[in-house]
């Protein structure tokens, strides 16, 4: 992972503290999460979690979509990210939560299937014609 990739959310974290005038304990206590998790994030030693985003997100009040955002960068540069985040998800679920999360991640990937050219004739099963 690349240090500019950290900095980079770190500073958007730290603009928005700066810009509100808290300090990362307010942070913490706004957002559910201990002063060492924050720390931690901004520093580079650990990366942020879904938890700590979801925090981040209600504390500055910000949709969670646009705070994901920020870490882009760092999926960008380290392509296990989100496989890793993912996975470590998953490990606390449910074994009814984990065939639900399957069952989407399944259904995601039919829907990005390339459409029929125009033109062409695709068969399905669900699409019988009566006579």
């Amino acid at each position: 992972m690349s240090a500019m990739a950290d900095k980079s959310f770190a500073e958007r974290i730290i603009h928005e503290l700066d810009s509100r005038e808290w300090n990362q304990a307010r942070l913490a206590q706004k957002a559910g999460l201990s002063r060492t998790a924050i720390g931690d994030v901004l520093s580079g030693r650990r990366q942020p979690g879904v938890k700590l985003l979801k925090g981040i997100a209600q504390a500055f009040n910000i949709p969670l979509p646009e705070v994901m955002s920020w870490v882009d960068e760092i999926a960008d540069q380290a392509p296990d990210f989100l496989d890793d985040q993912i996975l470590g998800e998953a490990k606390d679920m449910t074994e009814q939560e984990k065939r639900s999360l399957l069952a989407f991640i399944r259904s995601t990937k039919q829907m990005r299937a390339p459409a029929p050219e125009e033109g062409s004739m695709s068969v399905s099963k669900f699409s019988k014609v009566k006579k």
